[in-house]
């Protein structure tokens, strides 16, 4: 499987390396890291995530206040947001419902 990310999880996913990187290069790198390791979870078990329901999942990037929120599709993965636990809840509802989901 592939993972894709729509562009705002990946702006999400810049913002929070951005945030991280400015107090520490080595946290930055770890949260990377985690979500690395979290995407090969998906990849390796797309069904492992807890399930939002409409064929969504959410799966919290360990040690990190993070989920990668996505959908399996076909042969793809498609990450949805990055979504912080306390910060905008829901932002990426928005983003189901705009998505083109075709590959």
């Amino acid at each position: 499987m592939n993972i894709r990310y729509l562009p705002g999880a990946l702006g999400d996913l810049n913002e929070a390396l951005t945030y991280y990187y400015e107090r520490s290069p080595n946290v930055a790198q770890r949260f990377a890291n985690a979500v690395r390791a979290e995407e090969r979870t998906i990849r390796d078990f797309p069904e492992i995530a807890y399930s939002l329901g409409s064929n969504l999942r959410i799966l919290r990037v360990t040690k990190f206040p993070y989920s990668l929120v996505y959908r399996p599709i076909e042969d793809d993965i498609l990450i949805i947001a990055v979504a912080h636990h306390k910060r905008r809840p829901g932002y990426w509802k928005s983003r189901v419902h705009n998505a083109n989901f075709a590959n």
